[in-house]
């Protein structure tokens, strides 16, 4: 059965994580579980209370921490994308065109023989494509997508700092970028059974479309800290760097196309307002980052119709690379409530009802855990357990 999580307090305020009595708790320990704190509790606050309320006040005095949220129909993103995509056609056949003719399955399909004479006119012989390449490009024109997301702003006027963390982004938010391209490839020489025919060697462009379906771009890891600047009362500009994984979902002809998450730093600037409990953000983000995969991809084939003599083929092709060079303007307008560090339930306060979110926090993490850190750094840790202990105590 499942422990329960709980805190193990002494009497020198040294905090661990256990589940209830496993390890033992020494004997001078006294367990905070996710329910409401006992009386002990209250004596125990009684003594320390003025201290750690002093303690918090001068940590409370240098910063403010905001939930921030993407406000989606007020916030674009204008995106241009284009691929190049060489070839791999060694060992030979690496990049081929074969006919469909399967003896099971076809055996009425077309079958490919090299060259003009020779071979066995019975199989169905791949013909190598010797060169060729992928050339493809998109953009969003003049409809940009409206992103969605979030992420939690600390703000530090007294040391001139700004802090990013949990930033997290759909940047397409349920559109879907085209990107149309040519794939030419240069080949022999080769015959048909079925029908009968002859097929010059050529080098032929064949159109390919490609659609990004998703993009997401999450920070690598928090808090990322830069730049602020007081610009005027309670108003302040910011410059943070921050490193963003991007994931892109994507598909060529219909199938899946392979890709690997990609690391774009980028700089998140802009201006935000504090009014009250609440912050305005209005946020950029440029994006110009060239990305190489070095691996071989062997595509989906490519079913088409050869035009001379009408005979249905299958053109194979493996991308022995793939360079992608995204240029991105990504404007935010956002906002967000200031949030207490400590209040893992959002009730406004810090009480009993938030061991259960910390505990959850430590050990699993979450989208709300950032802003919400007791110590400020944007992560909630095991450094987190002492200052939650000390927000916890007091309140009561």
């Amino acid at each position: 059965m499942a422990q329960l999580k709980c805190l193990a307090l002494n009497d020198t305020l040294n905090v661990t994580v256990v589940n209830q009595g496993i390890p033992p708790v020494a004997a001078d320990s006294t367990l905070i579980c996710e329910g409401s704190m006992n009386s002990y509790h209250r004596v125990v606050v009684s003594a320390i209370a003025p201290v750690l309320l002093f303690v918090m006040a001068v940590a409370a005095a240098h910063g403010q921490t905001f939930d921030v949220t993407i406000d989606s129909g007020a916030s674009t993103v204008d995106f241009s994308i284009s691929v190049n995509a060489p070839l791999q056609t060694v060992p030979t056949n690496s990049s081929h065109i074969i006919g469909n003719w399967d003896a099971a399955t076809n055996p009425s399909g077309t079958r490919t023989i090299p060259g003009l004479v020779g071979g066995d006119p019975s199989a169905n012989t791949p013909v190598p494509i010797t060169s060729g390449g992928l050339s493809a490009s998109g953009s969003t024109g003049s409809a940009p997508f409206h992103p969605a997301g979030r992420f939690c702003l600390r703000l530090e006027p007294a040391l001139e700092t700004a802090a990013v963390s949990g930033l997290a982004f759909d940047l397409l938010n349920g559109s879907n970028l085209t990107i149309g391209g040519t794939f030419s490839i240069t080949y022999g020489l080769f015959r048909t059974v079925q029908p009968t025919c002859i097929i010059p060697g050529a080098t032929i462009p064949i159109p390919v479309n490609a659609l990004v379906t998703a993009a997401y771009a999450a920070q690598e890891s928090g808090p990322a800290v830069g730049a602020l600047t007081q610009t005027g009362p309670d108003t302040y500009d910011f410059s943070v760097p921050v490193t963003l994984v991007v994931v892109v979902e994507a598909e060529l002809n219909g199938d899946p196309l392979p890709a690997d998450p990609q690391l774009a730093p980028v700089v998140l600037t802009g201006t935000v307002t504090v009014g009250g409990t609440s912050a305005a953000i209005s946020s950029q983000i440029a994006i110009d980052d060239t990305q190489t995969s070095p691996d071989p991809q062997v595509l989906p084939s490519i079913p088409v119709t050869e035009p001379i003599c009408g005979g249905n083929l299958l053109i194979n092709l493996t991308i022995a690379s793939i360079t992608v060079h995204v240029t991105s303007d990504i404007d935010l307008s956002a906002g967000g409530p200031q949030r207490v560090p400590g209040d893992f339930n959002d009730s406004g306060t810090v009480d009993g009802d938030d061991v259960q979110g910390f505990v959850a926090c430590l050990y699993s993490g979450g989208a709300d855990c950032a802003c919400v850190d007791p110590d400020g750094s944007g992560v909630v840790d095991d450094a987190d357990l002492g200052p939650f202990v000390q927000l916890l105590l007091g309140a009561f």
